[in-house]
């Protein structure tokens, strides 16, 4: 791996390029008990329309499909989802998407390794059946009609409406 060393922080840099693309990055902090795991995609909520590996034709896709398979990767074929996977060790696992990236996470200060191997074989290995897909979408449609209810999510997106009126 390269070492980059980060000048006034007293923070080294690990980093790594692998040739399908994934790129690593470590940081060890000195000191510290508990890690921070993040497995991120550059595909967010913006991006839908995409030219996919092996192809020279785009494919359009519906707006919040993102947000969607974010959630569906929590779905595991073996019905142990990370949560429970997670709690056993006392470790945290969540997700988010943003307008340009989809994050995955666990934090945690026991079972380094093996978490983070889950985390890498969970997100890299989605579960779909049309039961599943079906009970998402309604997770999903709740949760947007929770959003609808909070203030600060509405001045924060009707400002980017009014800032960027011909951007999705």
């Amino acid at each position: 791996m390269k070492k980059d060393t980060l000048s006034g922080l007293d923070i080294d840099l690990y980093s790594e390029k692998f040739a399908n693309g994934f790129e690593v990055y470590l940081v060890p902090l000195k000191n510290m008990k508990r890690y921070y795991a993040t497995y991120a995609t550059k595909y967010g909520s913006l991006i839908t329309e995409f030219c996919p590996n092996g192809s020279r034709k785009n494919v359009k896709v519906p707006n919040g499909i993102a947000h969607f398979l974010e959630h569906k990767m929590f779905e595991q074929e073996s019905g142990i989802d990370p949560f429970s996977f997670y709690s056993q060790s006392g470790c945290y696992v969540n997700a988010s998407t943003g307008f340009e990236s989809t994050r995955y996470i666990c934090s945690g200060n026991t079972k380094f390794r093996e978490n983070l191997d889950y985390l890498l074989n969970f997100v890299n290995s989605p579960y779909f059946t049309d039961e599943n897909v079906e009970k998402e979408k309604g997770i999903i449609c709740q949760e947007i009609k929770m959003y609808d209810d909070d203030p600060g999510w509405n001045v924060s997106f009707n400002a980017i409406k009014a800032m960027y009126v011909n951007h999705p």
